[in-house]
């Protein structure tokens, strides 16, 4: 049996390098309004609630860390990803 801390809920990340999808991990603690501070959201997001086991295939973005087995990044890539919002002018 699963406990409540066993399931996480996903965000994708707009506006990042090109690439596989990465995914924003949100708090269950925290309220929506904390937990999108600071992100782009574009129009209607959704939300994926997966199980902790399946996180470690994603790529997520608060991390700056590929999680993905098949997928690696340089350090620069990595910076980028962590950037999110518009690009600078």
């Amino acid at each position: 049996m699963r406990s409540p801390s066993d399931v996480k809920v996903l965000m994708m990340a707009e506006r990042t390098a090109p690439g596989p999808d990465r995914y924003y991990q949100l708090d269950s603690s925290k309220s929506l309004l904390e937990n999108l501070k600071n992100k782009t959201v574009l129009e209607y997001p959704t939300l994926s609630v997966v199980l902790q086991d399946c996180v470690k295939d994603l790529l997520l973005v608060d991390q700056g860390i590929d999680r993905s087995p098949s997928t690696s990044q340089s350090q620069e890539d990595l910076s980028r990803t962590a950037r999110v919002g518009p690009p600078p002018e």
